[in-house]
């Protein structure tokens, strides 16, 4: 360690210490060394992400669906019945007004439509 005096005050001066390798000091990386782990790091995200690719594109399903065709005919009830009032008229409608009919459709078709 190197120790000064200065003349006129009589302080005392020293030189930095060196830091150790002691828990808290952290050490300054070369650029060299930042390169070497920038790249280590890329290179290890991008096989990563390679790999994904890789398993998403050679993966294998196998499915079996039959498809069916078939008819689809609506149908009213019976007309004048109390579940199919759309022919029974209206009188004194003004706009805006609304009104509420039942009607009972019939799936007469060859595929359910639920």
């Amino acid at each position: 360690m190197t120790h000064l005096r200065h003349k006129r005050t009589g302080m005392t001066w020293r030189a930095p210490r060196t830091p150790d390798w002691k828990s808290g000091v952290r050490r300054r990386h070369s650029p060299g060394r930042k390169l070497l782990l920038t790249i280590a790091v890329l290179g290890a995200a991008a096989s990563i992400a390679g790999l994904g690719t890789f398993a998403t594109f050679t993966s294998s399903t196998s499915a079996s669906h039959t498809v069916s065709s078939g008819t689809v005919t609506i149908a009213l009830g019976a007309t004048g019945a109390s579940t199919n009032r759309l022919n029974i008229d209206a009188t004194a409608i003004a706009p805006g007004d609304t009104i509420q009919r039942s009607v009972d459709l019939i799936d007469q078709g060859t595929i359910n439509l639920a």
